[in-house]
């Protein structure tokens, strides 16, 4: 296993021990192993995650969190680039977190550890969800090299699209 993959695990939890949720956890332990320098304004942007978006318990912050690191990465900031690899990512992502945890909804990862004291309801799903994503930013560019072509998303073209 890649160091960089251990290492977001472990920092994912010291981030969670020492006070922060599970969006804000996951954000800076696998920015942290990556060596990547987040700003202030993505580290509050991705608080709200926490608790299933602002604790309404849907999509689960950890696969949020994960999301905007991926588009942080890997995404575009002016429609004419391709972001057919970052699309890929966070599919990637959403499977092999599904696949771990049976779920992405914050509800349903909460009953299991609901009763184990000093932790968040959560807390033993942290640093997997750190070490799912630092695997898929470690191959990023190998798995965007290799994404089959049924992955690719037609572009948008909405020129001349009246919308009502």
């Amino acid at each position: 296993m890649d160091e960089r993959i251990q290492m977001a695990g472990q920092k994912c939890d010291e981030y969670r021990v020492s006070g922060y949720r599970c969006s804000e956890s996951l954000i800076r332990g696998c920015a942290d192993a990556m060596g990547i320098v987040l700003s202030d304004e993505m580290l509050r942007a991705t608080g709200g995650f926490s608790g299933g978006g602002g604790g309404a318990h849907e999509a689960c912050g950890l696969l949020e969190a994960g999301v905007a690191l991926i588009s942080l990465l890997h995404g575009r900031s002016d429609k004419s680039v391709d972001d057919n690899g970052c699309y890929y990512l966070i599919r990637i992502y959403h499977e092999k977190f599904r696949r771990t945890f049976g779920t992405v909804r914050c509800r349903e990862l909460r009953p299991e550890y609901y009763y184990l004291k000093g932790f968040y309801d959560c807390a033993p799903n942290f640093s997997k969800a750190a070490q799912i994503l630092t695997g898929i930013l470690v191959d990023a560019d190998k798995l965007i090299r290799e994404m089959p072509d049924v992955e690719r998303i037609p572009p948008h073209n909405l020129n001349g699209l009246k919308i009502t």
